[in-house]
């Protein structure tokens, strides 16, 4: 009996053992497991750290480019620009059958025994018509109504009396191409210009000046002059300095001169003479006595803002 009982004893505690062991086993087997899971995760972490940084870096990326200003340039004229009106030329040039030079104020062009572009400087230069200020700007600003940004003439390589001569222009913050082919004297002793009909070069001119910025804005989005003819600029007149701003009914009359002309009603009494010196313009009466002063550019300015009502005068104006 007492044998049967420590045998027992013995069974139990192998029993206990084997249980420990089983329950040991189990246990660091569940520990390699959460070791194993650890790293894992630790992994992920660790691999996820570039992704962020990849992430912050172009957010950063997007928000420097859009801070960043945009680089523009606010002068009409560069030597960039120059130097592709200059590769146009050459081009173009002999595909009319001419060739072309440039020409600046330290090398100036003999265009039938007128230096240019010094000429510019001597207040002779008419376009369209009317008189103009006109000079040479190497960035293509200035107080001028068209401001010389480049000459161009072929008088120098031809033998012929058939010799063009461009002004290349920015005029009212737009690029305009002057031409002239003049090869003698005019009575009036001025030298007259008009802008070319050349669409190659019209155009051409006008992509290489592009958008003009003026004090950071477009100026595309500005309201721009419109160019007045002789006959506008006359019509202009006796609204707003004859009528004070109103359009008569009664049928008025203009003419033309080399540097002005006349505005009224057909008879002495009413008449206005206007001369144009530069950009100054003067208005007398019959007699001689000065009726009013004011410039060219105010006279512009009057016509962008009246326009339909100095259409409608000139409509009831006669020219003699």
């Amino acid at each position: 009996m007492r044998q049967a009982k420590k045998i027992i004893k013995y069974i139990v505690l192998l029993m206990i053992i084997i249980l420990l062991i089983i329950l040991g086993i189990k246990f660091a087997y569940n520990g390699l497991d959460n070791m194993d899971d650890s790293k894992s995760v630790n992994s992920k972490i660790i691999s996820s750290k570039p992704e962020k940084n990849t992430k912050s870096r172009q957010i950063n990326e997007v928000k420097s480019a859009i801070s960043k200003p945009e680089n523009t340039n606010a002068m009409p004229w560069d030597n960039g620009k120059s130097e592709k009106l200059y590769q146009f030329m050459m081009d173009w040039g002999p595909k009319m059958g001419q060739a072309y030079k440039k020409y600046t104020p330290d090398n100036n062009v003999n265009y039938y025994g007128i230096k240019y572009p010094d000429e510019l400087n001597n207040n002779s230069t008419v376009v369209d018509g009317q008189p103009v200020s006109i000079g040479y700007s190497e960035q293509g600003i200035g107080e001028n109504d068209y401001n010389v940004v480049a000459v161009y003439s072929d008088a120098e390589t031809t033998n012929t009396m058939n010799a063009h001569l461009y002004l290349f222009t920015i005029h009212n913050n737009q690029p305009v191409a002057l031409v002239t082919m003049q090869n003698q004297g005019a009575p009036d002793g001025k030298y007259h210009f008009s802008e070319t009909k050349n669409t190659d070069v019209s155009s051409n001119f006008a992509n290489i000046v592009g958008k003009i910025r003026t004090n950071d804005t477009d100026s595309s989005s500005q309201v721009t002059d419109v160019a007045l003819d002789p006959a506008h600029f006359a019509a202009t007149l006796m609204v707003g300095w004859k009528n004070d701003g109103n359009v008569q009914s009664e049928n008025g009359t203009y003419s033309l001169t080399s540097n002005g002309g006349e505005i009224g009603y057909g008879n002495a009494a009413s008449t206005i003479l206007y001369t144009i010196n530069g950009n100054q313009v003067e208005l007398k009466v019959y007699s001689g006595k000065v009726y009013d002063t004011t410039t060219v550019s105010k006279v512009k300015d009057y016509y962008n803002a009246h326009k339909d009502a100095v259409d409608q005068q000139l409509k009831m104006m006669d020219r003699y």
